[in-house]
């Protein structure tokens, strides 16, 4: 880390000035013993519920419940947002449910989920787009029985997730916490849930390829080996390792590392971090970031660029500039589901940067910077 102005450096490696870099994954977080996960997760806040069961990924948390729920509510058809990650809509079509979409901009509400067409055996997926979102009111569905899961992965501690009226929650935990993998599943209205699953022997092994890449990113960073290649290439191996197999559950090591995060102070950290990164870029005409800036919810700063040519050229120069910025998500792929043009255009144009607990304001300004110049030569 470049300075210690906002960036939380107690936890992750000061970045040495050659090999300054923002955004990927994360690297190896060091735990401090004296600090503990906050209780107030929704997961942990249900009263008399049952307790939450934790899965290897949000993926794995999801495809468990879908099998149960099958079994257990004879679920026949499920509901997702067209704009939905394309690989975990594929990795859904393992379960015996009929899968079919809705239209679902993320710049908007999901405000239409009354007209959906719901029949007997529908169970209907909402997800708090990149934590941009406010709760639904779900009433008009509830009298005509039709249950709900929602996706918290983009905002676990928001005060949706906490308040939640949905059947089923869950979340990737990985996605937002430094651990090698890691997912939950809750219900928020006291359902019952799938039994806790084992870790399975090709999880474990996915799991130690992440973390042993998270350490050598530390070790890279703070200046040591010169191991970026190994790194990335243990990653990649490891995510695809993860994401290609049966149901798992959580690494005892993600669920005792996550234990010692202080959640509450990384979340004031990215809000800073989203404020000095908007006050950097500054207005463009036709350019705009979605999500109110003293939110703690938005997983990142979301840049909506004019057209896909200039988002393309912009990552690219981001890229130049050692920024990896991420597109969530390419919708111009082969799907089991029918994507609306306006999902499609929303990714062919978005943009997410990282303000994360790992940056300072200095990093946010530099980041910033780029963008700006990047804007400005145009």
């Amino acid at each position: 880390m470049s300075d210690s102005s906002g960036g939380n450096d107690n936890y992750f490696p000061k970045m040495v000035a050659e090999r300054w870099e923002h955004g990927s994954e994360f690297p190896l977080p060091s735990p401090r013993p004296d600090v503990h996960l906050s209780a107030d997760a929704p997961w942990a806040a249900v009263p008399n519920g049952p307790s939450p069961v934790l899965y290897g990924s949000g993926r794995d948390a999801l495809r468990g419940l879908l099998t149960f729920g099958v079994q257990k509510h004879g679920w026949m058809r499920l509901w997702v947002p067209d704009y939905l990650c394309p690989d975990v809509v594929r990795a859904l079509t393992d379960v015996e449910l009929k899968l079919v979409s809705y239209p679902d901009v993320p710049a908007e509400s999901p405000s239409a989920l009354g007209a959906i067409a719901f029949q007997s055996g529908d169970v209907l997926m909402v997800v708090n787009q990149f934590g941009l979102r406010s709760q639904p009111d779900y009433g008009s569905l509830r009298s005509r029985g039709v249950q709900v899961i929602e996706d918290h992965t983009h905002a676990p501690w928001s005060k949706w997730a906490t308040s939640s009226t949905a059947d089923y929650g869950l979340a990737s935990l990985r996605k937002v916490l430094p651990i090698p993998d890691g997912g939950v599943l809750w219900s928020p209205m006291g359902q019952p849930l799938p039994s806790q699953v084992e870790m399975t022997t090709t999880h474990e092994r996915a799991a130690h390829q992440k973390v042993a890449a998270m350490a050598l990113k530390s070790e890279y960073l703070a200046g040591g080996a010169d191991c970026k290649s190994v790194y990335r290439a243990l990653a990649i191996a490891g995510e695809e390792r993860m994401c290609a197999h049966e149901v798992s559950g959580m690494s005892a090591y993600s669920e005792s590392l996550m234990a010692s995060f202080p959640v509450s102070a990384w979340r004031r950290i990215r809000v800073a971090n989203r404020q000095t990164l908007r006050d950097a870029i500054g207005e463009i005409p036709g350019v705009t970031s979605l999500g109110g800036p003293h939110s703690a919810d938005v997983m990142s700063f979301i840049l909506m660029c004019r057209t896909q040519t200039e988002r393309d050229a912009l990552r690219s120069h981001l890229m130049q500039n050692r920024i990896y910025a991420a597109i969530l998500w390419n919708l111009d792929v082969e799907s089991p589901v029918e994507i609306s043009p306006e999902s499609c255009s929303f990714g062919r144009r978005m943009l997410s940067i990282h303000c994360d607990m790992r940056y300072s304001r200095n990093d946010m300004m530099r980041v910033g910077d780029v963008v700006r110049r990047f804007f400005d030569s145009l």
